[in-house]
């Protein structure tokens, strides 16, 4: 049917007869289906990949211990000149802490201890981050190419060591702490625009994420009836990249902006 109707169009284009009602409809939504850049909401949910500092487990550096995590984001863009548009994304993304390999390098710098066991918090880090986003239409297909840049807040996770050396328990606390850095954000957004959907798009996106955060430490120890606190600075990386699946929403674009 819609190969008879593409068939008529042509013949009515080339003059040899008017376009009917369905004809010119069907020829606006497909308009509508291959339109250029236009303004959007988006939502999507995904894994993140801790790099190489924030989820190594390596005692001789600050490393972050981080595993692979979750991050949920919400954004948008406003185009503002043909192809060209201002995005912004509010980021939210958590990681666990490997605590087995943290009380691998802890039993090993407390050669004494027999045994110990870790508990810890999660990571949790948001980002709020604003740039220029190139959006490239071919057909239904949408390429997204942006680069953002704004700020970070990042919450290390609490992480407790208790030991026994046989006779006396350990107990060791590193506190949790927060920080606020510099932020950016770059990456590429391919999305689909959804068959009889106006305006919804399925996405699929991966985001480069980048931040190095300075935390004040506080860490507390307790041994054999003895309390001593310590207290640091820790220069703590938390780049990763997050890969994502989610829907956009774009709206009408403005009729005033060039083609």
């Amino acid at each position: 049917m819609l190969l008879v109707c593409a068939a008529n169009m042509v013949q009515a284009q080339q003059g040899k007869r008017p376009m009917s009602l369905y004809e010119q409809t069907w020829a606006a939504y497909e308009g509508q289906q291959t339109g250029g850049a236009r303004s959007f909401a988006e939502v999507t949910a995904g894994i993140l990949l801790p790099g190489n500092s924030y989820g190594s487990a390596n005692a001789n550096q600050q490393s972050g211990y981080a595993k692979n995590g979750f991050i949920a984001s919400a954004g948008g863009a406003v185009l503002v000149y043909k192809n060209l548009g201002i995005g912004a994304t509010l980021a939210h993304f958590t990681s666990a802490v490997q605590t087995n390999n943290y009380l691998l390098n802890t039993m090993q710098q407390l050669p004494g201890m027999e045994s110990g066991k870790v508990q810890s918090d999660n990571w949790r880090n948001t980002a709020l981050v604003v740039g220029p986003v190139v959006m490239i239409p071919q057909n239904r297909v949408m390429l997204d190419l942006y680069l953002q840049a704004g700020m970070l807040r990042s919450n290390s996770p609490e992480v407790v060591f208790t030991g026994s050396d046989g006779e006396n328990q350990l107990l060791q606390v590193q506190q949790a702490a927060q920080a606020t850095a510099l932020a950016a954000l770059g990456g590429m957004r391919l999305s689909y625009r959804m068959p009889q959907v106006y305006g919804l798009r399925v996405v699929a996106k991966a985001d480069f994420i980048g931040a190095t955060p300075v935390f004040n430490n506080q860490t507390t120890t307790l041994w054999n009836g003895t309390e001593v606190q310590t207290r640091h600075q820790n220069r703590q990386p938390v780049g990763s990249v997050a890969l994502s699946i989610g829907f956009r929403y774009e709206f009408e674009r403005r009729k005033h902006l060039p083609d």
